[in-house]
Order: structure tokens, then sequence, then C-alpha cells
């Protein structure tokens, strides 16, 4: 039954997104409609990229135009799992890439989460970042925590820059071409990492204008002085909720540590015990918002509504075939 009532969600959510359309209107979407939008894309593919291969929300991401690689790499102490996907949009003329980075879901992952102890931020090329995190701590300076540095030192060796520490890939054709735009995200250890990717990205020469970090229950990735330098160097939307204790648990457990971005928290009743940080119910609740948010601008005349007139003239049938045994 909850894998029924999550295929008709998804099945919900396509119908809306996958019929973006425009009403004829002088006044474009908001910019909170689109955030919105990429957000619930961004929610979707964080769900999904958990069980890459049998995903029913990269089914319909796929069905939509989406073109989606699962991407996983091990280099001996990182396992990397994330996923590429891309896709063409005529009502904004962009390219739109997706890189999401999956959260905490083995071994591998948790080494990652539990090696808290600070290291130096800096450099513009890879083996500088590398050098400065080597040293002794500097005294007040910008420290990040040590697992979530080494998982996106690994994300840059495996295909974000070359060499020579330049861009390349999809990466460097965002940075160069005026019609491509890039989207990171991640749900918890997957957001740190889309989070830190960024800063490092315009580090390596990407401008801001060229990419958005949508982060879903995310830890804090840096020290206050980071958070101070750093935190307005990338567009960060952290998406937290009102019961999820992972965004603040660096803070409370190890201390020195400081979130920062543009802040939005879904209130969640205190009587859900056990979703509180569940990826699922992020995805649910950022539908929601999305919904609402697309009731507003087709009231402005700004989208079309979808249809609701009756077919009459010839029958409509939908066939779902289900060879679950649950």
């Amino acid at each position: 039954m909850l894998k029924l009532m999550r295929l008709l969600t998804i099945i919900c959510l396509f119908f809306g997104l996958g019929t973006m359309t425009y009403a004829a209107s002088p006044n474009p979407v908001s910019s909170a409609y689109m955030q919105s939008y990429f957000t619930t894309i961004s929610a979707a593919s964080c769900l999904g990229v958990y069980l890459p291969h049998t995903s029913q929300e990269f089914d319909y991401l796929r069905s939509y135009g989406w073109q989606i690689e699962s991407q996983q790499g091990n280099d001996g102490k990182v396992e990397l799992n994330y996923a590429v996907a891309k896709n063409y949009f005529p009502q904004i003329n962009k390219q739109i890439y997706l890189v999401t980075f999956r959260g905490s879901a083995s071994k591998s992952d948790w080494k990652i989460n539990l090696a808290t102890k600070k290291v130096n931020y800096g450099g513009s090329t890879l083996a500088e970042m590398q050098e400065l995190a080597a040293q002794p701590v500097i005294k007040d300076g910008a420290t990040v925590h040590a697992g979530f540095n080494s998982y996106v030192d690994a994300v840059l060796r495996s295909g974000v820059v070359d060499e020579n520490s330049k861009l390349r890939g999809l990466f460097k054709r965002v940075s160069e071409d005026p019609d491509a735009y890039l989207v990171l995200t991640g749900h918890s250890l997957g957001g740190a990492t889309a989070t830190l990717l960024g800063e490092r990205l315009v580090s390596l020469g990407m401008p801001k204008e060229k990419f958005v970090v949508i982060t879903f229950g995310a830890p804090a990735v840096g020290n206050s002085v980071f958070a101070e330098q750093y935190g307005n160097k990338i567009k960060l939307v952290r998406i937290s909720n009102t019961a999820d204790p992972v965004p603040g648990s660096l803070q409370t457990f190890f201390g020195g540590y400081k979130q920062f971005g543009e802040p939005v928290k879904y209130s969640l009743s205190n009587k859900i015990s056990n979703l509180q940080h569940a990826m699922a119910m992020y995805f649910d609740y950022s539908l929601s918002e999305y919904y609402k948010e697309r009731d507003k601008q087709i009231s402005m005349g700004r989208l079309e509504p979808v249809t609701d007139r009756k077919i009459t003239q010839q029958p409509v049938v939908a066939v779902w075939v289900n060879n679950s045994e649950s």
C-alpha cells in the first residue's frame, strides 16, 4: 500500500511539473515559483538517488525529459554515490544540470560523518586546498568538517577538475555556456557535500550566478569564520524542519559549527516520531509547497491551469501493471 501511495504521489507531481505551461501574459512566473519548482525536482532526485537503479522518482523524471546517470566511485578511502541529470527548459531557455548527492546509507558514509575534527579551508587549486587542509589548524581561521572536506576532494578528483585544477565536463560547460545552469542538491551528508562543493566551485572559477545549492536536512559544514567569509559566495537554499535534529547536531554535540544560507523551515508536528529526517517527508512537504505556489501563479494568470474538462468522445483508459509482491 505504501508503494502504491508513493507512486500515485509521484504521478501527481509530474502531471503538474511536466506541464509547466505559461499563460499568454506579459508577467513571467515569480522567482518564488521557480524556486519551489526546482526545490521539488531536487527533492524527488534526492529521494531517488538512494535507490538509483529501481527508483520510481528517477523513472518519472526520465519520462519528462531528464537524462539521468547514476555515479559510484571508491578511491580506497571515500565511497562516492551521486547522480547527474540534465534537461532543457524552453520556458526559460536554459539547459539545467542537476547533480544530486546521496545521504548516509553505508558504513563508509558514517565514517565520513564521524570525522568531525576541523581542517583549514582555502586555496584556488585542488593541490592548494589539500595542502592547506593538511596543515595544523590556523587560529581564528576558516575551518570545515574534515570528513565532508575529504568527500568533496574525492568528488573533485572524480570528474570536476583536470590535473591542472581546471573545471571539466559539465562543470566547464555550465561555467562557459550562458544558457546553462547548475543545481547542486543533496539530503543530509549529501546536502553537506553539495554545499561544500559549491564553495569549491567558486574558488575554482565558476561564477556564483551560474548555480544554486538546495539542501534538505543538512548539517553545518564549517565554523563561524567560514560562514562569515564564504557564506555569501554561493546561493544556498537550506531546507530543514522544526523536528529534524541533524541540521543542529554538530553545533549541539561538538560546538564551533555554524549554518549559513537562506533558511527554509518546514513546520512538522512533534507527534511524528520517525520521519523528522526522512527524505520522503521532505519530498512530500516540498510537493505541497509547490502546489500552493502554483495555485498563486494560476490565480494571477501567469500559469495555465491543468484542464479539468471531461472527455466524452472516446474512452480514456489508464493501465497500471505492478509486478511487486508488496
